[in-house]
Formats: structure tokens, sequence, C-alpha cells
């Protein structure tokens, strides 16, 4: 749990330097776009609304984050983080926190993690395999190694209403993360609106 708890705080630290259970619903009939929230919080929302659709206090809270680990996504391990800045919710991470010793177990993940979310959300406005570095391309069973190294980013996005929804894998010194991130319009511009604020206040 220690090591859970660290991980997950890394994340924070990574999510709120650069800027995801969720549920859909049809707000005014069939032909309207999907209402996509994360965890079914309302965006903008409180962090004692956020306390009550979890069903428990959080495992941290601080100014910035709200986070809930260990949940289950798919059948995976993740921690779900709720990011707040001025008391609102702004956006919604599922970090997955699954450890595999074999690294292309982790692109086995996302694939996983890929076919329940264009399941559930359709076809993705864009999913993207990116090489900065072509060393190991021709050689599938270091594709894991290549992540691990910053070689290979996997991305998926799906636009749902305003809502936007990011699916990636990536990794740095030997370390691959995993995450869904969502993202209201609104909120997105709300955050970067703060950010600028904060910034400029440091002038």
């Amino acid at each position: 749990m220690k090591y859970v708890l660290i991980t997950i705080c890394l994340m924070v630290v990574m999510l709120l330097v650069v800027p995801v259970r969720s549920e859909a619903t049809e707000p005014n009939g069939p032909n309207q776009p999907k209402l996509v929230t994360f965890c079914g919080v309302p965006w903008g929302g409180s962090v004692e609304q956020i306390k009550e659709k979890m069903g428990r206090d959080p495992n941290i809270i601080n100014p910035d984050a709200v986070i809930y680990t260990p949940i289950k996504i798919v059948g995976l391990d993740a921690g779900a983080m709720f990011i707040v800045k001025r008391k609102q919710f702004l956006r919604g991470v599922y970090v997955f926190i699954e450890k595999h010793s074999y690294k292309n177990a982790y692109l086995r993940d996302f694939d996983t993690v890929e076919k329940a979310l264009t399941t559930k959300y359709g076809e993705p406005t864009e999913c993207r395999v990116f090489w900065s570095n072509k060393l190991f391309k021709d050689d599938p069973s270091q594709w894991g190694l290549a992540m691990s190294i910053g070689h290979l980013t996997y991305f998926t996005i799906w636009d749902v209403g305003e809502v936007k929804i990011t699916h990636v894998c990536s990794g740095d010194e030997y370390q691959i993360t995993h995450r869904i991130e969502y993202s209201q319009k609104q909120m997105s511009e709300l955050e970067n609106a703060i950010d600028e604020e904060d910034n400029n206040a440091k002038l």
C-alpha cells in the first residue's frame, strides 16, 4: 500500500504540472451528445460531492487532488484522481498501478483498456503510436522496453460531447505510466485560467 500511495503521489505532481468510474447518459434524447462524468461526480463539483459518490473518505486529500486507491478498472488495479482547484473538481484521471516484470505486459493492459473504452464510447477521434526513437521498432518483443525508456508512446483520444477522454501509455527511466484522463471543455478553460492567474501572482 505504501508503494501504491507513493506512485499515486508522483502521478499527482506530474498531472498538476502538465495539463480518469465514468458514466454516460443521454440528456435530451438519442440525438444529443452523451454527458460523460468521472465516477459520476458533476464537473465543478465539491470535495463533499466526490466523497458522497465514492462512498468513503479518500486515501489522499490535499488542496489540488483527491485520490482513491485501489480501485478496479476492467480488472486492473488503479487509482482514481480528482484534480481540484479552488474547491472545484476540474479533471479526472485513472492511473493504473498494475506492476509487471515483463514490460510488454503493459502494452497488453493498454489493449484491454482500449477495447473497453471503444466498446463504451465508439471509435476514437484519434489513435496514434509514436516512435521518438526507432531502435526497437522492428522487434515487437522489445516494445515494452522501448516504451519504458521513452522511445514509444501509445495514445488515443475520444471526443464525447464536451468531454475529451485521453488514453495514454508512455514511459521514461525504465518506468511505464498508463492512464486515462477525462477533461470537460469549460473545466479545462477554468483550470487554464486559474493556472495563469496563479503564475502571474508569482511575478
